[in-house]
């Protein structure tokens, strides 16, 4: 291993994934996939396809996971001689690299919000900002606590595993480190599913988190601050809703507003008399073409606050009138 390969400590590099003769190739097929992947969301989307959320756990997320995981272990596997896994970190070494990881997360949120703020003075528009359980808010909240779970542990490690532990290392090996951190942020960017100003923070992030991979030679640092940033988002993202009322439907844009493709129990919707495949034109007045449409108005009201919706049902117009409650507690 050439100098300045070495692991920060005798067992910090327990994946040896630096050292495996990676091909350009293997990450364009592998970033393909993804993209694949991505593509077909955006297609649903666009055709305004509502997919049921165990279709979309069993078909999509959980195989894009899987793929994310295994693809660069199995290359690796048939690339090197070494084994995978072969020095598990110290108790010592989990906790020095715990303990800076959080004091990296913390400069890294706060970088990152600084930033916003000056895109919004400087643009003098708020910074757009779908939230980070997007078209999923108005879920159950047990939907939500799964979601966040899965997002604030396995998604990141796969995530680290896939873009840091291969992608990154496959082009640090054939064009070097700076050309490398910076290809491997783009396409980090490039397969989330967010505007172009939030494409751009995430960019940020895979910078940040390649060099925090170069720095520690290890992939358990980058993981672990990945990890914690998420729960810190997400963690704001469910105490906003649980603060907020809440309809209780979630819903797919349609041409004339927003289709209802579930609606939950006992929710203000239920009560109302909602169904689903009635299609929201205007929630109290104000049109609406997605459920991140609706939930942004709702999340500006109260409990207690009766609105009037207006749906198509069987192509008849209604209105039909609501009363907003608080969001159940789990």
């Amino acid at each position: 291993m050439a100098t300045g390969e070495k692991s920060v400590t005798a067992s910090a590099n327990f994946v040896t994934l630096r050292r495996v003769p990676w091909h350009l190739s293997d990450v364009a097929i592998g970033a393909g996939v993804l993209g694949l992947f991505q593509a077909v969301a955006v297609v649903a989307q666009a055709r305004q396809i509502s997919i049921p959320r165990s279709i979309y756990w069993s078909c999509y997320f959980g195989p894009l996971l899987v793929w994310t995981v295994f693809f660069p272990l199995w290359i690796a596997r048939r690339r090197s001689s070494a084994p995978l896994l072969w020095r598990m970190p110290s108790l010592l070494s989990i906790v020095t690299e715990t303990m800076l990881a959080a004091i990296l997360t913390f400069l890294m949120a706060v970088t990152i919000g600084v930033l916003v703020v000056t895109w919004q003075d400087v643009l003098h528009r708020p910074f757009p900002n779908q939230g980070p359980f997007g078209e999923a808010r108005g879920a159950p909240i047990s939907f939500l606590l799964v979601y966040a779970a899965f997002g604030a542990t396995i998604g990141p490690a796969c995530e680290e595993l896939f873009f840091r532990g291969f992608v990154y290392n496959a082009l640090r090996q054939r064009l070097g480190r700076i050309v490398g951190m910076i290809i491997q942020a783009v396409i980090f960017a490039l397969l989330h599913d967010f505007s172009i100003a939030q494409r751009v923070v995430v960019f940020g992030i895979g910078v940040a988190l390649a060099c925090i991979y170069e720095w520690r030679k290890t992939l358990f640092t980058p993981v672990v601050v990945h990890c914690f940033f998420n729960t810190f988002v997400l963690a704001f993202g469910l105490i906003a809703i649980w603060r907020s009322p809440y309809l209780g439907v979630t819903g797919t844009p349609r041409d004339e507003g927003c289709q209802i493709t579930s609606i939950a129990p006992d929710s203000p919707a239920d009560k109302a008399e909602l169904e689903v495949n009635d299609i929201i034109v205007t929630y109290d007045g104000q049109p609406v073409h997605s459920i991140a449409d609706v939930a942004k108005l709702v999340s500006r009201q109260h409990a207690g606050d009766v609105v009037y919706v207006q749906i198509l049902r069987d192509n008849q117009p209604q209105t039909v009138r609501v009363t907003l409650e608080r969001r159940p507690q789990p």
